[in-house]
């Protein structure tokens, strides 16, 4: 019970945290976040700094905790079972934390307007901060893997340097690096990009996002999602696509089944015929991160968009705009 109270009380603490820090995020503009300020944006300013450090020295012990909470099943038992849900869902993860996945084209357009940005910046003194630094979910429960890179977790601005000082193996890295380590990763193993953050979805705050992860099914946010979405628990909002299957070109190979890290592909058992099972797409469970896409070794998987799309932080037409300029 003292754990439990415990683990409510930081939650709570957490979330107004991270909301004050949201709230700061809107009203210091251009990214002028780690210089000196006067009044209410100082203000804003120590409690980004203050937070980031907090956060990057406590952050296994509080992503332990989301992790033992994620798998605790009385959240959803008993009179008070909508309480901390409810909670977690329009605190942190609606309000100040809430991500969303895009595909690879898409995080490296982002990734090269926050870059552009910053280089124009550069001649008042301003400079963009990127830290990497090992998956903080698997930090959290000890998971490291021998067949996948460890450091993937990205922070910006005002959560950068903390993360790269207080943080072990991590370190600041240029936005060439960033950009190189998206495709590299993208290219080699199914991860999930997702933005967290705050930006509320004009040009000016492209900046204003905290961390782009490189997600799979073993964080503690993507858990969280397979597992308790449908209580309303979204810590990311899905993708603005869907996948699709040209059955004329797909061989039933599997790959798709394999990678896809919602588990929203299966075999199709319509048809009697085990050699003409062309997978089948819950397009209800589908998060249109691009996964399978990029791994079908026949090409038979595309992107659509998809209906009524709704963006939480960056307008899909300034990322078009942008990617439509075309990205290597």
């Amino acid at each position: 019970m003292i754990l439990i109270i415990f683990g409510i009380v930081m939650i709570i603490v957490i979330s107004i945290l991270l909301i004050l820090t949201a709230l700061s995020g809107h009203i210091l503009k251009d990214g002028k976040i780690l210089e000196k300020e006067t009044g209410i944006k100082w203000f804003f300013s120590k409690i980004l700094l203050v937070f980031s450090s907090i956060f990057a020295v406590y952050s296994n012990p509080f992503f332990s905790m989301v992790f033992w909470l994620v798998e605790r099943h009385w959240w959803f038992n008993g009179p008070f079972r909508r309480l901390l849900p409810w909670i977690l869902a329009n605190g942190i993860t609606r309000i100040a934390y809430s991500g969303e996945i895009y595909t690879t084209e898409e995080t490296v357009a982002i990734l090269e307007k926050i870059y552009d940005d910053a280089d124009k910046r550069k001649e008042n003194g301003e400079h963009l901060h990127i830290s990497i630094s090992p998956c903080m979910c698997r930090d959290a429960i000890d998971n490291w893997s021998d067949d996948m890179p460890n450091l993937t977790c990205m922070h910006f601005q005002f959560m950068a340097e903390p993360m790269s000082k207080f943080m072990d193996q991590s370190l600041l890295i240029s936005g060439e690096t960033a950009i190189h380590l998206v495709k590299e990763y993208a290219a080699k193993w199914p991860f999930v990009h997702i933005f967290y953050g705050m930006c509320p979805g004009g040009p000016e705050y492209f900046d204003k996002q905290i961390a782009l992860c490189f997600c799979h099914h073993h964080c503690v946010t993507m858990r969280c999602e397979i597992k308790w979405g449908k209580y309303g628990l979204h810590p990311f909002k899905k993708g603005d696509h869907l996948a699709m299957i040209d059955e004329s070109d797909c061989k039933n190979c599997g790959t798709c089944i394999e990678k896809c890290p919602f588990f929203a592909i299966s075999q199709n058992t319509e048809n009697n015929d085990v050699n003409d099972k062309i997978p089948y797409i819950d397009h209800e469970q589908c998060y249109g991160c691009g996964v399978c896409e990029r791994f079908c070794p026949n090409d038979a998987i595309y992107l659509i968009d998809r209906p009524n799309p709704k963006n939480k932080f960056i307008k899909k037409e300034i990322i078009y705009s942008i990617s439509a300029k075309g990205v290597e």
